[in-house]
């Protein structure tokens, strides 16, 4: 599997949705999996079914109104997703002003992603939706700063498979965070 990603359109933003490879609760919840997984291969297949567009709220309120009765405004929306090697799935976000705002004035470091999963292997099928938070309910999340400088980089392609190990290119930027 080889991605080649292109820059993100102008006024989106890339946001991390699950870290590579096996990734954990941050929360101790009880798990029927050893751990959630995610791999090039798995991503490929979440990208393939996706219809987007997903709704973005702020910590998860979309899933609380019916209880609390709280409005839950759309912080964004996500518009696609890409996999990028070694860091995870991450959502093509066409962002409100509000929610531009507080990511930039660190109001809120995380994003934490909505999603179904294999119930035996842990392996992710479909992202539903995600929230802007300050406490991810996954380990390993990338905060939301340390993605600013990469938001509208070009990021090097995923590795291919071939019999002779090459150094692929990486963007500085990235290189450095």
């Amino acid at each position: 599997f080889t991605t080649v990603s292109a820059p993100v359109e102008a006024g989106l933003r890339l946001l991390q949705l699950t870290p590579a490879q096996a990734f954990l609760p941050s929360d101790g919840r009880e798990m029927a999996v050893p751990a959630w997984r995610i791999n090039a291969a798995i991503a490929s297949a979440v990208m393939e079914r996706f219809n987007g567009p997903r709704v973005i709220d702020y910590e998860h309120q979309t899933l609380h109104k019916e209880a609390n009765g709280k409005p839950a405004p759309a912080a964004g929306w996500i518009k696609g997703l890409r996999w990028i090697e070694g860091q995870g799935l991450f959502a093509i976000a066409d962002l409100t002003d509000k929610a531009r705002a507080a990511i930039d004035a660190k109001e809120y470091l995380y994003v934490s992603p909505v999603f179904l999963f294999h119930p035996q292997t842990g392996e992710v099928l479909d992202i539903r939706m995600a929230a802007l938070t300050n406490d991810p309910g996954i380990r390993g999340m990338q905060a939301l700063s340390a993605m600013q400088a990469a938001a509208t980089a070009k990021f090097s392609p995923a590795p291919s498979i071939s019999s002779t190990p090459s150094e692929e290119p990486m963007n500085p930027t990235l290189k450095a965070l």
